[in-house]
């Protein structure tokens, strides 16, 4: 490792009230600027818009092209794509969709 890299490191994740470096600061701020890393679903920007999916998908048993093409008919725009939806519900988070029918 490059000695500016070290320096940068340390100058970073010092703490403001004793002026030295600290992991456990270095190590909350890695977390939390992975927590703002990647895509993230329009299922968790929009609560409402996870619940209206929800209720046609579940209770009214509507295909994810059911879906997009409603909400595209009724507002003139495309909120969300059958395959965001595929994705979020049946790729990705299958475990969490278990979990909302189960639980919700």
């Amino acid at each position: 490792m490059h000695l500016a890299t070290i320096s940068r490191e340390i100058k970073r994740h010092k703490s403001k009230n004793t002026g030295k470096y600290s992991p456990d600061k270095a190590q909350n701020d890695y977390i939390f600027s992975k927590s703002k890393c990647g895509r993230k679903t329009k299922f968790i920007e929009d609560p409402s818009l996870f619940q209206r999916i929800k209720h046609l998908f579940l209770d009214c048993q509507w295909s994810p092209e059911e879906i997009s093409q409603r909400l595209l008919l009724e507002t003139g725009e495309t909120i969300i794509s059958f395959i965001t939806i595929y994705r979020g519900w049946i790729g990705e988070h299958r475990m969490r969709f278990i979990l909302i029918k189960c639980y919700i």
